[in-house]
């Protein structure tokens, strides 16, 4: 919410951009982890960060969660046991991100997982669950922007 640094910049950017998109675009939703809401406010606590500046950014992720294309969704259980297996095979892939691609790849609808953690962009191993998932209907593109 804060960028602190140019990488920060740019995924601030790209969230954005694909809130931009799906208001232009009726077929387009967004569904906002509670995993990453739950990061959001841990780092906010866990931060150096004065008082009124962290109600602020609360405030800020509170006004984008009224956004009637911006669900958040808590993991299912297939979400976790999905994240639990692939975790078993590839254990170089961290939790909450994993757990983030699981829920993506769980959702037959979603289209598109924005995400900055590379080993999850680069995973052999998601890719490889993901063909093995007939049920989806479209193919997940993982990647840290919007093109």
């Amino acid at each position: 919410m804060r960028p602190k640094d140019d990488e920060e910049r740019w995924q601030k950017k790209q969230v954005r951009t694909a809130i931009e998109r799906a208001k232009r675009n009726g077929k387009i939703f967004i569904i906002l982890p509670f995993i990453v809401a739950g990061e959001l406010l841990n780092n906010l606590n866990q931060g150096d960060i004065e008082r009124d500046i962290k109600q602020e950014i609360v405030g800020e992720l509170f006004k984008i969660l009224e956004d009637e294309k911006i669900d958040l969704k808590p993991a299912k259980a297939d979400a976790l046991k999905l994240a639990a297996s692939i975790k078993d095979q590839d254990r170089l892939l961290g939790d909450t991100d994993l757990l983030i691609a699981s829920q993506a790849l769980c959702d037959i609808h979603s289209i598109h997982l924005l995400i900055h953690d590379r080993k999850i962009i680069e995973s052999e191993k998601i890719a490889e669950v993901e063909r093995e998932m007939p049920e989806r209907l479209n193919e997940l593109k993982i990647s840290d922007s919007i093109k």
